[in-house]
């Protein structure tokens, strides 16, 4: 099973290699015996998370890697019992520090106190240990108290109680103290509430009196020298002085942490990895101003806590700040930062980490999240328009089903019948509306099939360039175009509102590029844009009109939002595109800058089937006489509806609910030829009233009717069985088209 994250693997680097150097690689094999390759003992590999691997002993050098509290107990047993004695693992926690870190820390630790080493434990426990909580309870000259409080539900024993001593002895001691002493004053194995560890130690030779001393024997050797020596001999000190100094310079030219060093501001050392972090080299950075190389957003806090610590104030001593390049790019660096004595002045020495990476990581995964939020809430609204849709069609089937009453009762001689016909049209324009709310309302789609894209891109741009003549297109289509999946008219009203979206952002004319072509997305480019991999058919849509700037671009897809004037649009324009296309399983990208124009790149799933050549219908009222039950909660749908059936000569029963529909069915259960079922209604939906009234009579004609689009519930209504769907608002012409379709396919 996957281990708690408990312990980082990097408190164990230094004891396997304590081990390696003492009891070679037979020690470290009795160490790990029982714990590696061990299904008990699983982490997840740091480059494939969901893979998960038992632990291997180069998972424990590696500080991407965490283990369980047991699994770091077992660990420290079986060492004791390689390194042996009561207190082995004290002797052992001491020289593991010794190889846990670099040469450089080791230099550079003699140059701080032991008094300032104590004051970070505390910080480096809370990185990379879990199980408890370090404090500093009491600090002198020469001595210090740590408690350790152990979070509930960790077990400890005397090992780690041992280890943990090394551990802090070992520290002390690289600051150059003597005699080092550690006791356990409190202890949880005990009974205590916590462990407590008293250190003390003596001062040592001072590294940096120690230094100074040395220069100074070494130049008044050079002094005497002068008079006593012959020049040859003089110059062959001076080399052994040169050769003493390149050994020093070494130990940090090495490293491989940037290290600088700076007199109020003023850079008077630097090494060769900081250098080349910044593309510089030694020369261009070595007496130059420190802000100099600092981003100018960071720079005043940079100044001030650098300044701060060249005069002796408290400052941070950890920060993190943006550095410019060479070539002028940003790059985020980890500043760990103190103060030594330089040629008698206070000066403030850095090592500095390349964070860029991990910060480019985390600014990928604020994007993700974004892209997440923003996907929830267009989901969120699509839900909230798809039922105001359902509402507004439901009125317009009323207005509709009215206009076609009084149409069919009026000859095309009377004076009104122009404005009947005028409020029909008006009515199809509301529908359209509604149809942009379903556009990105989830599952707003009416009727998909399999279409050539390439088709109704052309059909839809030879419509644009006749009424828009200041617009050129310009065309490209791919020969051998996959099919795609897609409602015909949905795609259309795509490329329409994005046609319009660049013909208002081109006032002047300009040009419109429209072109197609079949692309393959693989597997590393999923994850961003929340696809799946595969097949994709490309329709890119590009103007040369005024572009977008940032802000405008995140939210051009929100419902409602509009840069133009009140009159212009609604809107819901590039919403509906969004949601259209969503919803058939596709995404669209946008890339625009402000002054360059736009380019919304449209994919949609490539499907194997064959493409379905649309059949015009003709539009005609075609009657019947047999018995029809219409069911609808509505009360407008069942006074216009009722009126419909009868001039279509049909003989019409009513039911307003799903029960009500069950049990006219039952008692006229020889007499019913069709029902006209409305999808959604309360207590029992279009659904479950299906299944119902097909127990009834298994036979039995039903076709769905909703404000609501063809897919969601009514798609699987439609999967059991059901004979069609027709969508509201509709015609006395299309209804009765609807119902002798059905009827007369017996």
């Amino acid at each position: 099973m996957l281990m708690d994250k408990d312990v980082n693997c990097s408190n164990f680097r230094g004891l396997l290699g304590y081990l390696t150097k003492h009891y070679g690689d037979e020690g470290v094999g009795q160490t790990l015996d029982g714990l590696v390759d061990n299904n008990s003992y699983l982490v997840a590999d740091k480059e494939n998370p969901a893979n998960l691997t038992r632990v291997h002993e180069h998972h424990l050098n590696d500080s991407a890697y965490w283990v369980s509290n047991e699994f770091s107990l077992a660990f420290f047993a079986n060492a004791k019992k390689v390194v042996g004695g009561s207190n082995a693992l004290v002797k052992a926690g001491e020289d593991a520090i010794i190889e846990q870190f670099s040469k450089t820390i080791l230099f550079l630790s003699r140059i701080v106190s032991t008094k300032f080493i104590c004051k970070q434990p505390a910080k480096i426990n809370a990185r990379f240990n879990r199980t408890k909580q370090v404090k500093l309870s009491e600090l002198t000259n020469n001595s210090a108290v740590f408690e350790l409080h152990y979070y509930p539900g960790f077990r400890v024993t005397k090992d780690i109680c041992n280890w943990n001593m090394g551990i802090y002895i070992g520290i002390a001691k690289m600051t150059g103290a003597v005699d080092v002493k550690c006791e356990e004053i409190e202890c949880v194995v005990t009974g205590g509430e916590h462990c407590s560890l008293r250190m003390t130690w003596k001062k040592g030779p001072g590294f940096l009196k120690q230094m100074l001393r040395w220069i100074l024997r070494i130049t008044s050797k050079d002094l005497i020298a002068d008079y006593e020596e012959t020049v040859k001999e003089r110059d062959q000190l001076i080399d052994n002085l040169r050769q003493s100094e390149e050994r020093y310079r070494a130990l940090t030219d090495q490293s491989l942490t940037g290290i600088f060093i700076h007199l109020y501001g003023k850079i008077v050392y630097v090494n060769d990895c900081l250098a080349q972090m910044l593309s510089y080299s030694l020369g261009e950075m070595t007496d130059k101003n420190l802000w100099d190389f600092v981003h100018h957003e960071d720079r005043n806090m940079v100044k001030e806590r650098e300044l701060a610590r060249s005069n002796g104030a408290d400052a941070i001593t950890h920060y993190e700040f943006r550095a410019i390049q060479k070539n002028g790019e940003p790059v985020w660096f980890g500043l760990f930062a103190t103060t030594i004595d330089f040629n008698g002045h206070s000066a403030c020495m850095g090592n500095v980490i390349d964070l860029t990476s991990k910060k480019q990581a985390e600014e990928e995964s604020r994007k993700l999240e974004v892209h997440v939020r923003q996907s929830q809430k267009m989901e969120a609204i699509g839900t909230l328009a798809g039922g105001i849709a359902h509402d507004f069609n439901n009125l317009l089937m009323g207005i509709q089903g009215r206009a076609s009453l009084m149409t069919a009762d009026t000859d095309s001689s009377q004076p009104y019948f122009e404005h009947l016909k005028g409020i029909e049209e008006y009515v199809k324009s509301a529908s359209d509306l509604t149809k942009q709310l379903l556009g990105f309302a989830r599952g707003g789609k009416y009727e998909v099939k399999p279409a050539d894209l390439n088709e109704i891109v052309k059909k839809q741009n030879r419509m644009f360039g006749r009424t828009k003549k200041e617009i050129t297109i310009r065309e490209k289509y791919e020969n051998n175009l996959w099919p795609a999946v897609v409602d015909q008219g949905q795609i259309e009203q795509v490329l329409l509102n994005l046609y319009i979206n660049a013909w208002q952002s081109m006032p002047g004319g300009g040009i419109l590029y429209v072109q197609t072509e079949n692309v393959t997305i693989d597997e590393n480019c999923t994850e961003p844009l929340e696809v799946k991999p595969g097949n994709y058919v490309k329709i890119s849509v590009a103007d040369t009109g005024v572009g977008m700037d940032a802000a405008t671009r995140k939210r051009i897809f929100d419902p409602f939002f509009t840069t133009k004037e009140m009159s212009r649009g609604t809107g819901l324009g590039l919403s509906s595109v969004y949601g259209i296309i969503k919803n058939h399983g596709g995404f669209i990208d946008v890339k625009s800058v402000k002054g360059e124009g736009a380019v919304f790149d449209i994919y949609l799933p490539a499907s194997k089937g064959e493409v379905i050549k649309e059949k015009a219908k003709e539009q005609k009222i075609l009657k019947g006489s047999e018995t029809v039950l219409l069911v609808d909660d509505e009360e407008i749908i069942i006074d216009v509806g009722k009126e419909l059936l009868a001039i279509l000569g049909y003989r019409a029963l009513i039911a307003r609910n799903g029960t009500d529909a069950i049990k006219i069915c039952q008692e006229n259960k020889d007499h019913i030829d069709m029902v006209i079922l409305d999808m959604i209604m309360p207590e029992m939906d279009g659904g479950e009233t299906y299944d119902k009234l097909k127990k009834v009579n298994p036979d039995l004609k039903i076709l769905l009717s909703s404000g609501y689009s063809i897919h969601g519930q009514a798609a699987e209504i439609l999967e059991r069985g059901c004979d069609g769907f027709i969508q509201k608002p509709f015609g006395i012409e299309n209804m009765s088209q609807k119902i002798r379709e059905i009827l007369d396919n017996r």
